[in-house]
């Protein structure tokens, strides 16, 4: 099984590749992932409530079987949180459609994300509502899907 923060840094280096992207995240670096680190912070919802406008945290929501019929064995599971300074649509559509810099030409949705992996499955995006007090929430979107691992003969 390959680390998922490996798998997770890979995320973010072709996100940060996009030039769409990073245009509407300002710099490459509002593009980071989130892992727990025990025993400071181990809180997704303080993570993403602390946010800030604009940002994309990639994070692993955990692994589980694969395509096993085809013998790919683990399948990865992962979200980005994407805060936006203008419209989700436009940064939605730059992630969706965006075409890595010295990729393989194929937009994030189709291309090699991690050399060991298959493409993503289809994404899905989906408006999040964080509720901090009784007043206040925070709205984010929240893009998900999994990447397989491809059969390796010596695994």
């Amino acid at each position: 099984m390959i680390d998922p923060a490996l798998i997770s840094a890979a995320i973010v280096s072709k996100l940060q590749a996009i030039s769409t992207v990073v245009s509407e995240v300002e710099v490459a670096s509002n593009i980071s992932a989130y892992e727990d680190d025990f025993p400071g912070s181990v809180s997704l919802f303080s993570a993403i409530a602390e946010l800030s406008n604009p940002r994309i945290l990639v994070v692993w929501n955990g692994s589980g079987p694969g395509q096993l019929a085809r013998m790919e064995v683990w399948k990865h599971r992962f979200s980005l949180i994407l805060k936006s300074r203008n419209k989700y649509t436009t940064l939605w559509a730059a992630i969706a459609n965006g075409i890595p810099t010295g990729g393989d030409g194929l937009n994030f949705r189709k291309t090699t994300i991690h050399a060991n992996c298959l493409p993503m499955d289809t994404p899905t995006c989906d408006r999040r509502t964080l509720l901090l007090t009784e007043q206040t929430t925070i709205d984010y979107f929240e893009v998900q899907f999994g990447l397989t691992e491809r059969r390796l003969l010596d695994t």
